[in-house]
C-alpha cells in the first residue's frame, strides 16, 4: 500500500518540477518580449500570458496610448505579432493587444 502512494507522490514531485521550469521559462520570455518592445519601438509593454493544459492559449500585450501615439491599430497589432514571433517559438491561440490611456496624463 505504501509503495503505490510513494510512486504517486514521486510522480507529482516530478511533474511539479517540470511545471516550475516551464513557469521560469515563460517568465524569462515575458521579460525578453518587454525588452524587444523597448528596443524596437521605445514602448514600455506589460505582458501577460496563459497556458492551459500545456497549450499556449493567450498572450496579452498592454501598451500605453501616450507611447504609441497616432499609430494605427493594424500597425500596433503587427508590431505585437512581430515581437512575439522573435521571442516565442509557439504561437498563442489568441493575441490580445490592449491600449491603455490614463486621464491624468492628458
Amino acid at each position: 500500500m505504501q509503495k503505490p502512494i510513494l510512486i504517486f507522490l514521486l510522480a507529482l514531485l516530478i511533474m511539479g518540477c517540470d511545471l516550475a521550469s516551464d513557469m521560469q521559462e515563460m517568465n524569462k520570455k515575458q521579460a525578453d518580449l518587454q525588452q524587444v518592445f523597448q528596443d524596437t519601438h521605445g514602448w514600455e509593454a506589460q505582458i501577460g500570458w496563459n497556458i492551459h493544459n500545456g497549450v499556449f492559449t493567450r498572450l496579452t500585450v498592454r501598451l500605453d496610448a501616450g507611447e504609441i501615439g497616432d499609430r494605427t491599430v493594424s500597425h500596433v497589432v503587427a508590431a505585437a505579432k512581430e515581437a512575439a514571433a522573435k521571442v516565442f517559438q509557439e504561437r498563442p491561440e489568441v493575441l490580445v493587444v490592449q491600449v491603455v490611456s490614463n486621464y491624468e496624463n492628458e
